[in-house]
């Protein structure tokens, strides 16, 4: 939802769009065809389908391990969704070409296999804080040492504890 005006901006200005999401147009829209993701991941039944696996809240309150395991859980899951839906299958095994891939690097990297399968570019977005593993990519600075990993409660003055848990968890 957070990329909509983005990609409907792109549409109206003549670009052809093909566009993978869980939150599809109920009103069709010239140069934008929508690939319809709903249902793929509902990684926890404490949130609806139209809402974000991951809030604040959840995501500061599991803890190093529950929080791993819950991000690991959902990035297989969304790959695994991804590459098993019978239009993105459909979509991988043509021969369509694009000029440029645009996807969201929030949890997990397969999305950006599409831009190696078609060969094309890459423009990754974000709708929250990088994740540690996406600031390499995008050239920032990202010192565990001193700043605290988005996951982590931690503010900038950390103790030696704090620190230390806080690479771990980078």
């Amino acid at each position: 939802l957070t990329f909509s005006p983005y990609l409907q901006k792109l549409a109206s200005r003549g670009h052809e769009l093909l566009v993978l999401s869980r939150f599809p147009k109920t009103k069709p829209i010239p140069n934008y065809v929508d690939i319809d993701l709903r249902g793929l991941q509902n990684t926890s039944n404490q949130h609806s389908e139209d809402v974000s696996v991951f809030s604040f809240d959840n995501i500061q309150g599991d803890g190093l391990i529950k929080g791993i395991q819950r991000r690991i859980n959902y990035a297989t899951k969304a790959c695994e969704g991804l590459f098993t839906h019978p239009d993105v299958k459909k979509l991988i095994e043509s021969d369509s070409k694009f000029d440029l891939v645009v996807a969201e690097l929030f949890v997990t990297d397969c999305f950006l296999t599409l831009a190696y399968k078609f060969k094309t570019p890459i423009v990754a977005l974000e709708t929250s804080c990088l994740v540690p593993w996406s600031n390499s990519r995008m050239g920032n600075v990202d010192n565990p040492s001193y700043i605290p990993v988005l996951f982590t409660s931690y503010m900038s003055k950390m103790k030696f504890m704090e620190r230390t848990m806080n690479t771990v968890s980078y």
